[in-house]
């Protein structure tokens, strides 16, 4: 897995303090991750994933990147469980790591974010501000994306250079 990625881009907000001054950027990928078994999905970002996680263990029982490789690789039931919800698939050898844990999509972000927003809003005062439960500034598969604090969104940001 990799770390985060770091953009050197063209960010609005310095570009008005000083038009010659680009930014560097630190963006954290994104992951979608679903277990075949109970097909539980969630959203982790790439932190939760480098160490021992609650949200792993929710999701798949086991704490880390390293036992949910041991599932792909050696549990039975999950193994057939990836071959049922993946029909592209003929035989357990076909099994990757990308159709358990793979970068996220804007639209699939898009659908987390509104059950968050709808879920915010019946349980807290609407009155306050929507605040992603994401990391800010993310990676996501369509590329670097950044919250926006006032218009409760993530907005694209366009990198001038990538530097992995």
């Amino acid at each position: 897995m990799n770390h985060s990625a770091l953009y050197l881009v063209t960010d609005p907000a310095v570009k008005q303090m000083n038009p010659d001054q680009n930014a560097f950027m630190e963006f954290e990928r994104l992951y979608y991750v679903t277990n075949p078994i109970n097909r539980h999905v969630n959203l982790i970002g790439e932190k939760a994933l480098r160490e021992p996680s609650d949200e792993l263990n929710f999701i798949f029982g086991v704490p880390t990147m390293k036992d949910v490789a041991k599932l792909v690789k050696h549990d039975r039931a999950f193994r057939q469980a990836v071959m049922e919800v993946n029909d592209k698939i003929d035989s357990e050898d076909e099994i990757r790591m990308d159709m358990i844990v793979r970068l996220v999509s804007i639209d699939e972000l898009l659908g987390f974010l509104d059950g968050a927003s709808k879920l915010f809003s019946y349980i807290g005062d609407v009155s306050e501000r929507f605040i992603t439960p994401y990391p800010k500034q993310i990676l996501i598969q369509e590329g670097p994306y950044k919250w926006d604090d006032e218009g409760c969104y993530y907005k694209e940001v366009l990198p001038s250079t990538t530097i992995d």
